[in-house]
């Protein structure tokens, strides 16, 4: 009997106790969670989805949530939560051991990763301040959206994750992810896979978000332009505007047979707001309006398609692959033009993971490459310089429309400045802050038919080539 008592009492003693969802049972424990945005609210929605992965490290088990980004946060179980809402019940006071509150000063930024936390050598990636360590799956259980949940499907502005306060888990040490989810733009097959594993073979750390890409002229990428030319053709699109990749991590905590712990995150964004600006300088030839030589004409739009986007964030601790990389285009800030004006000064903005830079300054193919695609027009004019009507444009004036595409590889441009930090394996980088700027020294020289080659290509500036046909066509 000692023998048997002494076998129960060592047995009893495991930190991996199943949970028992039935209400009366001592075995369970909830979270809640919370999310403070800072100075980047502005960027959420209500309706917005994020997803959070709790991963228990000892005994290995784990749940996931797609809940709302504001306060007070709502939401369903993704993966092993309970098979009814019922069993969930919201439970009273919440208990001791909420998580501290980060700071929330609007304009707080943390950055990717911490001041402590630059890549190392020999191939080894330094992790951010909130590590995530590998983890395994026990057990299976998905929850499907009540009737009330489906019952707002209808209503875009109601948040369409869930009605769920507060999750029930089992007890134990746990580490925490979320990340904002855009099942539009990005693909999260290895989140699924991660969470199917049973092999206990799949890391936390293995868990990428990659791009969505298409091939030109897709009808599934938004805002195509039409006889856009591509002289850069190695990669494909993502889709343009994209939205920024959130995300946080929180370091393991115990939650307690009991207990209801909320979990505080503080999202950021992974990915870059950079600012591209270049000049283009209007090579004009005023001698009098109607003349064979004069040379006058209108900027009217300008696009950009941008090459070397990483394809692949890492989801646990922000990396970027950037051994495989992708193209975005995007067009430029409305441009204000005078006919006789001599520069017009051009900006556009992306929010990417990063660029990644070519390899070699001589190229004109592959990542880093800047293509442009300049729409400009020029008035008809008669004989005495009177502007020749034309009953179907919009103000009644005969035009004559062009357009102008060159592009640039920006070797040192990117170089200097500096949007990212490559790991020694070659593979891997980290971005170097939540904004960047690319501003192109080299002006692009416009005559109205052709960019003009540069003259100084020297010095570490990057030079722009001409690719407009040779045979202009009213477009």
């Amino acid at each position: 009997m000692a023998v048997v008592f002494a076998v129960v009492a060592l047995s009893s003693c495991t930190t991996d106790v199943d949970l028992c969802y039935k209400p009366e049972h001592p075995h369970q424990a909830k979270v809640k969670y919370e999310f403070n945005w800072g100075s980047y609210a502005k960027n959420i929605a209500a309706n917005d989805s994020m997803y959070i992965i709790a991963d228990r490290v000892i005994n290995h088990w784990k749940a996931a949530m797609k809940v709302s980004p504001v306060n007070p946060v709502r939401g369903r179980f993704m993966f092993n939560g309970p098979e009814t809402a019922d069993d969930n019940r919201q439970s009273g006071e919440e208990t001791p051991g909420v998580t501290p509150e980060p700071p929330a000063a609007d304009d707080f930024e943390e950055e990717l990763p911490g001041e402590s936390d630059k890549p190392v050598d020999e191939g080894v990636l330094a992790s951010p301040r909130r590590e995530i360590t590998e983890s395994t799956r026990a057990g299976n259980s998905e929850q499907e959206p009540s009737d009330s949940e489906t019952a707002t499907d209808t209503k875009p502005a109601v948040p369409q994750t869930g009605t769920l306060t507060e999750f029930q888990i089992r007890p134990g040490d746990y580490k925490f992810i979320a990340f904002r989810v855009n099942d539009e733009e990005m693909i999260y097959s290895d989140v699924d896979k991660y969470l199917m594993d049973e092999t206990g073979e799949m890391r936390l750390q293995d868990i990428y978000a990659e791009y969505k890409v298409y091939s030109k002229g897709d009808e599934g990428l938004r805002k195509t332009l039409v006889d856009w030319q591509d002289y850069n053709p190695y990669a494909q699109y993502i889709q343009p505007d994209i939205h920024p990749v959130f995300y946080d991590t929180l370091p393991a905590r115990r939650i307690e047979t009991g207990a209801t712990v909320t979990c505080r995150f503080s999202p950021r964004p992974v990915t870059q707001h950079i600012d591209i600006n270049f000049t283009i300088k209007k090579k004009l030839n005023l001698v009098g309006k109607g003349k064979d030589n004069d040379v006058r004409f209108f900027v009217d739009s300008v696009w950009i398609e941008m090459a070397g986007v990483p394809r692949e964030i890492n989801l646990a601790n922000g990396y970027l692959k950037i051994d495989r990389t992708c193209k975005v285009m995007t067009k430029a800030d409305e441009i204000k033009d005078r006919e006789t004006s001599t520069s017009v000064k051009v900006h556009g903005a992306i929010d990417v993971p990063s660029i990644v830079r070519n390899n070699t300054p001589d190229v004109g193919t592959g990542p880093g490459i800047l293509q442009v695609i300049i729409f400009a027009h020029s008035v008809v004019y008669d004989e005495k310089g009177n502007a020749v009507p034309n009953p179907s444009e919009s103000d009644g004036i005969a035009k004559k429309k062009k357009k102008i595409q060159g592009k640039i590889n920006l070797y040192n441009t990117l170089r200097n400045a500096n949007l990212m930090t490559v790991a020694s394996d070659g593979r891997h980088a980290v971005r170097n802050g939540a904004k960047g700027v690319l501003n192109i020294v080299a002006d692009i020289v416009v005559d109205g038919n052709n960019i003009l080659e540069n003259d100084d290509n020297t010095g570490g500036i990057d030079p722009w080539v001409d690719c407009t046909d040779r045979i202009i066509v009213d477009i």
